[in-house]
């Protein structure tokens, strides 16, 4: 398994058989400007590669970008939280396989799982688990953890 950091949250995981983008913010400055990032980062996005699947962990405008989101294919799996305006904005901007998930829910594809676990944020939010034959690795975003995670 290979982990990219792009930038303040978002990252590429390539596993044996996918390469999943998760919570992509792929410009500067984001968070509608209330933000500003130092030092500042470029994402070369003639470098980005090609994912089979998309991850959004909660609402939050460093992890959900409408001007990333708007640049990105429309064929990608989503897979976001039980969050009704999550749900409806994805597909507003045109993503058609958008699928929720409940905390500790786990999606298979191939070779590769996908777990995720709990917050106790007020948004609904979800960390995930990462899982192949080579490794396991939890991101865990900006979940508060408690005893039953």
């Amino acid at each position: 398994m290979e982990i990219h950091e792009i930038g303040h949250a978002s990252m590429v995981v390539r596993t044996t058989n996918l390469t999943i983008l998760m919570d992509p913010v792929l410009w500067d400055p984001h968070q509608e400007g209330l933000f500003d990032v130092h030092p500042k980062r470029e994402v070369i996005h003639d470098k980005l590669p090609n994912c089979n699947v998309m991850i959004i962990s909660h609402r939050h405008l460093d992890h959900f970008d409408i001007r990333s989101l708007a640049s990105l294919p429309k064929d990608l799996l989503v897979l976001i939280p039980q969050d009704p305006l999550l749900e409806k904005y994805l597909k507003v901007l045109g993503y058609k396989r958008v699928r929720t998930l409940a905390d500790f829910s786990e999606v298979k594809i191939g070779a590769t799982r996908i777990m995720t676990t709990r917050s106790e944020n007020r948004v609904p939010e979800f960390g995930i688990v990462f899982a192949d034959e080579s490794g396991v690795v939890w991101n865990q975003v900006d979940t508060v953890v408690v005893p039953k995670t």
